[in-house]
């Protein structure tokens, strides 16, 4: 995540297929401190392939492209690489096709008119997924501990007790 002082590039994956508002919301994102690194894809092909790519932060997408559509975008994100948030950007989304992207995977979505708001928006959904990301690595760590802990009880050849939190004893390896 990039604050104004913060120099780390965030690469955002861009389903859009309209130059000038791509180059509206880089200069957005860059004026809000975001030093960013974007892949366009308006295609379903560029786009599986960009996501090919092991490094992306985010992926933006509007909802309706010519060739391609934001609904089947992040179907194919969910799919192939579900740990990247995903956030619409779109003018032409609707309340009830929003929330039914939400419910399929999608982070946000904002309304083009609704610019302003883009950059929050993409700030909470790196936050969240580095949230999610830690979560995973911990939950991870946990549970090589306990397979660590387990290997050790058994290999052991001696009993070994221990207590709860209330002072009962408990026989850990037999």
């Amino acid at each position: 995540m990039t604050d104004s002082g913060n120099s780390h590039v965030i690469r955002v994956l861009y389903v859009e297929d309209n130059e000038f508002d791509r180059e509206l919301v880089a200069q957005v994102l860059e004026r809000d401190g975001f030093a960013l690194e974007i892949v366009t894809a308006d295609n379903e092909a560029d786009f599986r392939s960009s996501l090919e790519r092991p490094d992306f932060d985010l992926i933006l997408s509007d909802f309706t492209l010519p060739q391609f559509s934001g609904d089947h975008a992040l179907t194919l994100a969910r799919e192939l690489r579900p740990e990247i948030p995903f956030l619409f950007f779109s003018g032409t989304i609707g309340e009830e096709r929003a929330v039914a992207s939400l419910r399929a995977g999608a982070v946000d979505y904002v309304l083009k008119q609704n610019l302003d708001r883009l950059p929050s928006a993409i700030r909470r959904a790196l936050r969240e997924a580095s949230q999610k990301a830690e979560n995973k690595q911990a939950s991870l760590r946990l549970a090589e501990l306990a397979q660590r802990m387990h290997l050790l009880l058994e290999s052991s050849g001696e009993g070994i007790y221990g207590t709860d939190r209330q002072g009962r004893c408990t026989f850990l390896n037999r």
